[in-house]
């Protein structure tokens, strides 16, 4: 799907194995729920409106995510305020759950890029009920992991639930406009030990900034040391 308009409730296919949906506009009032169980590739790439609810794929290989400018918002990301239970994109879905958005949808990849505008709120949301990727092995996350709203809270969750986790890759595309927080928003709990399998770890970045130094921070707390990281500099920098 390419450029297209969708006024859906629901994308249905029981046999689809690839689906790739770029630069299409979902209906800003309801959430377009997909359901595709067999699906084995995924991409979705600069949608607008709201983003649509990944249900269930269990066969799914790769994910490809690239977020952009939509219409999920919070009160909270403009300065304002929010309560849970009454914001629609903090508290519920349509049908009144508390459950992620994406991410849920995405647990079952062995392979995932997710890539986002700092300013794109639903990954944060969704990290509120992060679930484990028991199957995850190559992880690519962008400048939103260390949002400055975030601190390295996102990073350190991932972390947390991909125990099969064997690559890790953070690309570090646009600089800072203010400082990197140093707290994060979620509730981390239990021991912090970084995935068993992890080899490969390389952040790509133009320059090693105040963001790369808080990422060597968290890492650090997890047992991985300086010395085990691969960072790649270079003088631009083109999102995948």
């Amino acid at each position: 799907m390419r450029g297209c308009y969708v006024q859906a409730d629901m994308i249905m296919s029981q046999s689809l194995k690839r689906l790739t949906i770029l630069d299409c506009t979902f209906y800003p009032n309801e959430r377009t729920r997909i359901s595709v169980p067999s699906l084995v590739t995924l991409e979705l790439f600069e949608c607008w409106g709201r983003t649509p609810l990944l249900e269930s794929m269990p066969s799914l290989v790769t994910g490809s995510i690239k977020l952009a400018d939509c219409d999920d918002c919070c009160g909270k990301e403009a300065g304002g305020s929010c309560v849970d239970d009454t914001c629609e994109n903090c508290g519920s879905n349509n049908n009144g759950s508390r459950d992620c958005v994406l991410l849920n949808g995405l647990s079952e990849a062995k392979s995932l890029e997710l890539i986002a505008e700092p300013c794109v709120f639903i990954l944060k949301r969704d990290l509120m009920w992060c679930p484990t990727f028991s199957k995850l092995k190559t992880l690519l996350l962008n400048d939103w992991c260390i949002k400055v709203n975030l601190g390295a809270g996102a990073l350190m969750r991932f972390l947390q639930h991909t125990p099969v986790l064997e690559k890790l890759t953070i690309q570090l595309c646009q600089a800072p406009s203010n400082r990197v927080g140093t707290a994060g928003s979620y509730n981390l709990t239990g021991q912090l030990v970084a995935p068993s399998k992890l080899k490969i770890l390389e952040i790509k970045c133009e320059r090693i900034d105040e963001r790369v130094h808080r990422i060597l921070m968290v890492l650090s707390t997890y047992g991985i040391h300086v010395e085990q990281i691969n960072i790649q500099q270079s003088i631009g920098c083109s999102e995948r």
